[in-house]
């Protein structure tokens, strides 16, 4: 369970479980939002994506037990991920774990066997957004798509962009406000 905190002027991710931070893995910078009233002073509102900046979670998902909820505000329509890890080149379309912005709408790719179900989102909105294989619900409403097997990532599931084989692709210009998965 993955929440957005500061340390100093610093953004990260504190998974709540484990008791790790996970930090900025790539070469931009986050914004902060503001300071939540707790009884602690380290967790802010959202984390805010500039394009370049992502998290490496150290987590490997696998698209039939792993459920992924998140609060999120996608900032523009571009071809983007907000989260995930493929197996696959980015060419082969298969093997997701995948949350994408794509021509102005969500695109969960959370199976074997490439796009699952597309969602229309207007940027500046806030979406709630919950996960499982072959089902999708956007702030209460439910989609389902076709899938096929079950498989283990290989690389490591980000925030904020996608983990495609060996290289970091397609980083998020949005806030996120939570993640579990």
């Amino acid at each position: 369970d993955l929440i957005p905190v500061r340390v100093g002027q610093i953004g990260y991710m504190y998974d709540t479980v484990s008791g790790q931070l996970f930090g900025n893995s790539g070469t931009g910078d986050f914004t902060l939002g503001e300071d939540k009233t707790l009884p602690y002073d380290a967790e802010v509102e959202y984390l805010q994506g500039d394009g370049s900046a992502y998290i490496d979670t150290g987590y490997y998902v696998n698209t039939t037990k792993t459920r992924c909820e998140m609060q999120i505000m996608p900032l523009a329509t571009s071809t983007q991920c907000i989260c995930g890890s493929r197996n696959t080149a980015n060419t082969s379309n298969t093997d997701n774990c995948c949350v994408f912005v794509v021509n102005g709408k969500f695109r969960f790719d959370w199976a074997e066997g490439g796009s699952g179900a597309l969602v229309d989102m207007t940027t500046g909105n806030v979406y709630t957004i919950s996960i499982t294989r072959g089902s999708v619900t956007v702030n209460g409403n439910t989609t389902t798509y076709s899938n096929s097997t079950s498989t283990n990532q290989t690389y490591t599931f980000l925030l904020f962009a996608l983990h495609n084989t060996t290289a970091i692709q397609a980083p998020f210009t949005g806030r996120i406000y939570y993640a579990t998965f």
